[in-house]
């Protein structure tokens, strides 16, 4: 079984359909890597400027998994299932 659909966006051929999202996948585990080490870091942050600090990642891991999904449905969108 292919990890390809036989299918892709329109104007791209199949071939370069599946080697965008090949690169989308790389993308998506960088952002989840990103998301991990952003959200490690709110959970362990201490010190005198600890709220400051804590209350100032949680936009940017919002904005990391909204990437994420992004990036997901895209890959969905172009025949490939995005994976973890």
């Amino acid at each position: 079984m292919s990890k390809y659909a036989s299918f892709t966006v329109p104007g791209l051929t199949e071939e370069s359909g599946h080697h965008v999202a090949d690169v989308l996948q790389l993308r998506l585990h960088a952002l989840n890597d990103l998301h991990l080490v952003l959200k490690h870091a709110h959970w362990n942050v201490v010190g005198p400027n600890f709220i400051a600090v804590h209350e100032m990642l949680d936009p940017q891991v919002d904005q990391v998994r909204g990437f994420v999904d992004a990036i997901a449905e895209r890959m969905a969108t172009m025949g490939v299932a995005p994976f973890w």
